[in-house]
């Protein structure tokens, strides 16, 4: 299972990916301008389905993408001189709207823990997606 990562304008120049890549909150954090967000990845919409039909060792390979890409982006952003007493993760589905607000999953983390992470995306990808649409998820 092969993890697609979208980065933040806070890297360089990327395009805006489509809603349907990233999910509805994530493309919308391209259009504020980047003083306003913190540097963010996106794990794409696609890994929601790949999640429910890959093996368990696939879900481990694909978790270790996952925090390896979040170590970038916290080292990102001591480069950048921000604070890196943490970090969050967020649920971003195609289908959310504002009464769908806050059914989705978001957490906070104090530290870079695996299993944490993992916890993480068992919950969130557990989720129908015929119900909310393929789950994208944002690291800040």
């Amino acid at each position: 299972m092969e993890v697609s990562l979208y980065f933040g304008p806070h890297f360089g120049a990327h395009a805006r990916p489509d809603k349907t890549q990233v999910g509805g909150k994530a493309a919308s954090l391209w259009d504020l301008p980047a003083p306003w967000t913190p540097p963010f990845i996106v794990i794409g919409t696609e890994s929601h389905r790949l999640w429910a039909s890959s093996s368990i060792e696939a879900r481990d390979v694909a978790t270790d993408q996952i925090v390896e890409a979040i170590g970038n982006l916290l080292s990102s952003a001591v480069v950048q001189g921000l604070p890196t007493d943490g970090f969050i993760l967020r649920s971003s589905a195609v289908n959310e709207d504002i009464r769908r607000r806050g059914e989705l999953e978001s957490a906070d983390f104090a530290a870079l823990d695996v299993s944490q992470v993992r916890a993480f995306l068992d919950r969130t990808y557990a989720r129908n997606p015929d119900l909310t649409g393929d789950i994208g998820l944002i690291a800040q």
